[in-house]
């Protein structure tokens, strides 16, 4: 998915430092630096995160977020059925 994501980008003239993918366990620390991300999307990869790494999770975006930054979250939800739901989260 990474080297489809920078392939995509590529077509679009998109590279670094204006976009970037980053590959990463989501229950380690993140090899960002804090206060340097725009935005974070995460597609159908939270729910996958035991319920006590998800603070660790959400901990970690909210330091590599600079302020302003977005958090995009695309998930398969069961609280509004099944489906998917999006959430966009501005710090």
């Amino acid at each position: 998915m990474i080297a489809r994501a920078r392939k995509n980008a590529a077509k679009k003239k998109l590279k670094p430092p204006h976009v970037a993918f980053v590959q990463a366990s989501l229950v380690e620390p993140l090899p960002l630096t804090s206060e340097t991300v725009d935005c974070v999307l995460s597609n159908c990869a939270v729910n996958l995160v035991p319920l006590d790494g998800k603070t660790h999770l959400f901990g970690e975006v909210c330091r590599i977020l600079k302020h302003g930054g977005r958090l995009v979250i695309d998930d398969v939800s069961f609280f509004f059925g099944f489906g998917f739901k999006s959430l966009w989260i501005t710090f």
